[in-house]
């Protein structure tokens, strides 16, 4: 069953660089904040930082998915259940804000392989035991 949930993390971090780097593939694209009046608005500032923190977001939590499996602990399983939950509600809020795309989907395959290598290696420590 390790093994199991071992390609579950993989699958999950792997889905979630995947997105992290197409999402980060538009940041060019995002044009810089025009002043009307000698400053833009908070909201034309704050999109490309905006841009940049979701695509690092999910690299980082990519990285600690992966980290986490190799700990093989308690700790690690907890990890991997936060970063899931957490990549969970990001597609989550990004389907009630956006709606359905590829990359909600994308997010959503990637925190379900996540929750399912987490009870993977729940129930692979607990035979090793």
């Amino acid at each position: 069953m390790k093994a199991n949930s071992t390609y579950f993390v993989w699958a999950g971090s792997a889905l979630l660089a995947v997105t992290a780097l197409f999402h980060l593939t538009g940041f060019p694209a995002i044009s810089a904040p025009q002043a009307i009046d000698g400053t833009a608005s908070f909201l034309e500032a704050s999109l490309r930082p905006l841009w940049l923190f979701a695509g690092v977001h999910w690299l980082l939590i990519a990285f600690i998915c992966i980290t986490s499996e190799k700990s093989g602990q308690g700790l690690g399983r907890l990890m991997l259940r936060c970063c899931a939950c957490v990549v969970l509600v990001d597609a989550l809020l990004l389907y009630l804000f956006i709606g359905p795309f590829v990359g909600v989907a994308l997010l959503a395959a990637s925190g379900f392989a996540t929750t399912v290598a987490s009870f993977g290696k729940l129930s692979a420590s607990k035979q090793q035991s």
